[in-house]
């Protein structure tokens, strides 16, 4: 029986029609590129063909990239080295560094902060220090609690959550200062960081003044102090926010005549979650991923799984994920395919193997050097301004 199986089996392969795999990255990479060494071309032309050479092919990109640090127009040396940071390459970083202090070379001077600290690079933790500590001398304290312009706020943000990921010991007395400022909750990600009493002590206060009766328009489950609290491995915390992301205790997601969204608190948490949030989230996550029926959370598991890209689940994942062949309702199989390929490369073709009527595969290339690079979190949404590791 197990032999006929067998050659049954076999001769359906045997029988199905060849594929034809198709390279979809290589024209556009090669018109990109013509546009970046194109010195004539439009300054704005060649900065649109950045995120295009990265998309097509994340390797050769930085190279073609870095060669426009030179570039006589500010505006392509600006975006080139913000490209070149988020590879963490030092040529870009070290432009961000020499220009942090410089009001002709940034516009924004914050993004190079957050830039820089995501490199977790502690060289540059000094001239970070220093910008955070103007900024918040800059504000007032009102009732304990700071307020100053918006651009300095962000640069206080972004530099107190940098020297934390940097993890310098002689900084975490501002880091605590900072914060007990109480600029905002969004700057409870600095303290994630800070495996320390008085963190924790900040972090549970903080969750008991943000909790309330939450609606679906506005968010009362303390998730802004929950995240920080579960990556200092507090058992209360994480277990409060798998439930969150289980959608317990939280208001009925909506989903009539519409694609099914999250209210205030999911959403806060499905946002929230990084890879070093795989170690106690990435069970529940799946879990979600694969209720049945499908609803409000579904999708946003799915992109969670991708930027958690929890290691040694991509075969897990990839039985999921076709598990029901072309009939997921909220994913579609491009989704699916970009968050097995986060999660194993090497499972692509086992991926399409799955499916009868797909006659023409990309290499998906572009995909693959995107992940090998670093860079995998790009293939996902609202991961723009990256501050989690």
């Amino acid at each position: 029986m197990v032999k006929l199986a067998l050659i049954v089996f076999l001769g359906a392969t045997a029988l199905s029609p060849p594929r034809e795999v198709h390279d979809y990255d290589t024209p556009y990479f090669q018109a990109a590129k013509a546009t970046i060494l194109d010195k004539k071309s439009d300054p704005s032309a060649r900065i649109r063909a950045m995120p295009e050479l990265v998309a097509r092919n994340a390797t050769e990109a930085r190279d073609l990239i870095a060669g426009t640090l030179r570039d006589p127009d500010l505006q392509v040396q600006r975006r080139a080295a913000e490209w070149l940071s988020a590879y963490g390459d030092r040529r870009g970083l070290e432009w961000e560094a020499r220009c942090l202090d410089s009001p002709s070379c940034l516009e924004f001077p914050y993004h190079a902060v957050r830039l820089l600290g995501n490199s977790k690079d502690r060289r540059y933790a000094a001239t970070i220090r220093a910008r955070v500590t103007r900024a918040f001398q800059s504000g007032r304290l009102q009732a304990g609690q700071w307020d100053g312009s918006a651009e300095e706020r962000a640069m206080l943000k972004y530099g107190v959550i940098a020297l934390a990921r940097m993890g310098r010991p002689e900084d975490v007395e501002l880091i605590l200062e900072v914060v007990k400022a109480r600029p905002g909750s969004d700057f409870l990600e600095a303290l994630g960081y800070v495996d320390d009493r008085r963190s924790r002590n900040i972090l549970w206060s903080a969750y008991r003044s943000l909790s309330g009766v939450p609606t679906c328009s506005r968010a009362g489950l303390g998730v802004p102090a929950l995240v920080p609290l579960a990556r200092l491995d507090e058992e209360k915390a994480v277990d409060a926010l798998r439930d969150v992301l289980r959608g317990n205790g939280t208001p009925p997601d909506p989903w009539e005549n519409t694609f099914p969204s999250l209210c205030a608190d999911r959403a806060q948490a499905f946002r929230a979650l990084r890879p070093r949030d795989a170690k106690y989230a990435a069970e529940t996550v799946l879990e979600i991923a694969g209720r049945q029926p499908e609803g409000p959370g579904t999708f946003d598991a799915w992109q969670a799984l991708g930027l958690m890209h929890p290691e040694g689940y991509g075969p897990r994942v990839l039985r999921l994920a076709v598990s029901r062949g072309p009939h997921w309702k909220l994913v579609s199989r491009d989704v699916l395919n970009t968050v097995v390929l986060a999660l194993d490369p090497e499972l692509y073709d086992e991926f399409w193997a799955s499916y009868d009527d797909v006659q023409v595969l990309g290499t998906q290339f572009g995909k693959r050097t995107q992940i090998k690079e670093g860079l995998g979190y790009l293939l996902f949404s609202g991961t723009g301004q990256w501050t989690g590791d």
